[in-house]
């Protein structure tokens, strides 16, 4: 805006000395590119056009200028008419998730599909919406034993804690899921012992298998570091898992 105002007062400064003294500006403008400028001085029409010249000029400069103002004038009050935010929210942040131990699962028995397979039915409750019930297995093998723990945990992702009364009744209705889990070695003659409570498979809608366990299918063992099994103190209040029958 600076440029174009200095600009402006150049342009009209050598307009009003055109209208006021266009000889005075040929002679200093002009003259110097004649080796006698007397003789070469321009005709008084050449003249009353140079002011008419240098009064169009004043006035483009004016309507000029006042459009350039005009604009700027209209490009200010429009940002000042911008809609502005009437309050700030808060960044929105996801719940944190709340997870509750809700004890040992409960073991159904389990199946032995293959030499280095197990299969364990578990009673799992249906999760609720943004809420989820799990029951986890894990196997820990020994010279002398297999031993299984069940757990079951209950998460909220809905960022709310109750109390553990009311989620371990969200976990409630439980029904047989099978999980399965990989071994180093075969099961061969170690039994299968388990902390957690035993349910009846008759009560689930299952059956017991044999009571010798059956000879399982010949499994190649995956590539990697087989860990070195050690025995096991056995607790006498361990209970042997019992074998299902085959679905």
């Amino acid at each position: 805006m600076g440029f174009f105002i200095l600009l402006g007062i150049v342009v009209v400064g050598f307009a009003v000395w055109q209208i006021v003294d266009p000889r005075g500006l040929w002679r200093a403008t002009e003259s110097w590119k004649f080796r006698d400028p007397d003789a070469n001085e321009p005709s008084d029409v050449a003249y009353g056009l140079a002011r008419i010249a240098g009064v169009v000029g004043i006035i483009a400069v004016v309507v000029c200028g006042w459009l350039i103002y005009d604009t700027s004038r209209s490009d200010n009050r429009n940002a000042d008419r911008s809609p502005r935010p009437m309050y700030s929210s808060p960044p929105f942040t996801y719940p944190k998730p709340s997870r509750v131990d809700l004890g040992a699962g409960r073991m159904v028995g389990y199946r032995y599909p293959s030499e280095l397979t197990l299969e364990f039915v578990v009673l799992e409750a249906d999760s609720p919406w943004q809420t989820s019930c799990v029951t986890g297995v894990g196997v820990y093998e020994h010279t002398n034993a297999v031993v299984v723990s069940v757990s079951r945990s209950f998460t909220d992702f809905r960022g709310e804690s109750g109390s553990s009364v009311d989620e371990a009744e969200q976990c409630s209705d439980e029904a047989p899921r099978a999980l399965t889990r990989k071994l180093d070695r075969p099961v061969g003659n170690r039994p299968i012992l388990t902390a957690a409570p035993l349910v009846d498979p008759v009560s689930v809608g299952l059956r017991f298998g044999p009571r010798i366990r059956p000879t399982p299918l010949v499994e190649v063992p995956t590539p990697g570091v087989v860990q070195t099994q050690h025995p096991v103190r056995i607790d006498p209040s361990w209970k042997s898992v019992p074998l299902l029958a085959a679905e």
